[in-house]
């Protein structure tokens, strides 16, 4: 990764940008993973500081730390083709943020179900529907919490996996590629210059292309 290393953030977000409009995929690889290696301290910072959310207590094991921040810094390079699509460096720390409490909550979230079924709290029909119910009062808000939580980001992520879909989709090549193009950041005179098009004309493909984009995500 030492070739990039002379380039800032947003630079090679905007080389990621770029190349993935030019369908080179391995220099997309290799630069998205550089650039998300980059994002290593912000996403020490959230494992270190995260707690189970209803939970404070619930935290990562400082013992816990390196590996999480591996398996999130590998989540993220896996999201390259369905999250992330900015070339703003607060935007894409923000997002690299995201994915380290997502890892972290869902390892939290296996550790209390294990530690419950472990102890015979969670599911046992021993405990009979009066145990149930006790146990049912704090735990199910605590669940329905961390569930909402992992719904609503799944939502966001599915919503940017259909425009990705919805894009790969478009005949016109070059219609597709002023969107990907804008999608990714791009001012129109950037635009036009990059695919050598009059600022009208690229106005022109984003209409129709957003119009056409609009069927094909209509469910």
């Amino acid at each position: 990764m030492d070739e990039f290393r002379h380039l800032t953030i947003e630079a090679l977000l905007r080389q990621v940008a770029a190349a993935r409009a030019e369908d080179r995929l391995d220099t997309v690889q290799r630069e998205w993973h550089a650039v998300v290696v980059r994002a290593t301290p912000r996403i020490r910072a959230v494992v270190k500081s995260f707690s189970f959310p209803g939970q404070a207590n619930v935290r990562i094991h400082p013992d816990e730390v390196d590996d999480v921040v591996h398996e999130a810094l590998i989540r993220a390079m896996r999201r390259m083709d369905k999250t992330l699509q900015t070339t703003n460096e607060k935007a894409f720390l923000a997002a690299m943020g995201t994915c380290a409490f997502n890892e972290c909550r869902d390892r939290c979230r296996s550790r209390l179900v294990h530690e419950k079924r472990s102890a015979g709290n969670l599911g046992d029909p021993a405990r009979g529907a009066k145990g149930d119910d006790e146990r049912t009062k704090h735990d199910d808000a605590l669940y329905r919490l961390a569930e909402q939580q992992r719904l609503d980001d799944d939502a966001a992520h599915e919503a940017r996996d259909r425009v990705q879909r919805a894009l790969a989709r478009i005949e016109n090549p070059v219609r597709r590629k002023v969107l990907e193009l804008l999608e990714a950041g791009y001012k129109v005179p950037e635009v036009a210059e990059a695919l050598n098009l009059s600022p009208a004309n690229v106005y022109q493909h984003r209409s129709r292309g957003l119009t056409e984009l609009r069927g094909l995500m209509d469910p």
